[in-house]
């Protein structure tokens, strides 16, 4: 007979990675997914872009950027004056989960199982100041049936600054 996990109980983060980067168009993590951990949490903070962006998060294996086109993303964004509801369809590009950054940017991305070859699910919260607050939260699948170990964090336009750390859990 097997045992549910008690949810009650914390599951600790383990950090993995911490990369610093200044004024780059793309940031590659290569090596941080593995059999050791189901999960990951990836945090971004952008501190300093050269011009307004968006962003765009795309899982890597051994030292490759996955270019397939099997992602959906959807989620929602709101500013102080107006909330959209967004139904992103990547499945014409090799985009994935999208991120904002401004002049200041944080954002809080999941994903489930990338080092396992099954689909893997994204989930992120971003909030940003280029004018306005801006949160996006979302979500979406890569349907690439890949065992990822990495990603990529790819401007839309600019450079970027700052920093990502990668943790683990089960």
């Amino acid at each position: 007979m097997t045992r549910a996990r008690d949810v009650s109980t914390p599951t600790a983060l383990v950090l993995l990675n911490t990369t610093t980067f200044s004024a780059q168009a793309t940031v590659s993590i290569n090596n941080v997914f593995s059999s050791t951990y189901d999960n990951y949490k990836v945090l971004v903070n952008i501190n300093s872009v050269s011009t307004t962006l968006n962003g765009q998060l795309r899982l890597r294996v051994s030292g490759t950027d996955d270019t397939s086109v099997f992602h959906y993303s959807s989620g929602i964004s709101t500013i102080p004056t107006t909330t959209t509801i967004s139904n992103w369809n990547y499945q014409g590009t090799t985009s994935f989960i999208p991120f904002r950054a401004g002049g200041l940017g944080v954002s809080e991305i999941n994903l489930f199982n990338p080092a396992k070859p099954i689909t893997t699910i994204v989930t992120y919260n971003s909030l940003t100041n280029f004018g306005d607050t801006q949160f996006n939260t979302g979500g979406g699948q890569h349907l690439v049936n890949t065992a990822y170990d990495g990603f990529s964090l790819i401007a839309s336009t600019g450079n970027m600054t700052g920093t990502i750390e990668v943790y683990g859990y089960k």
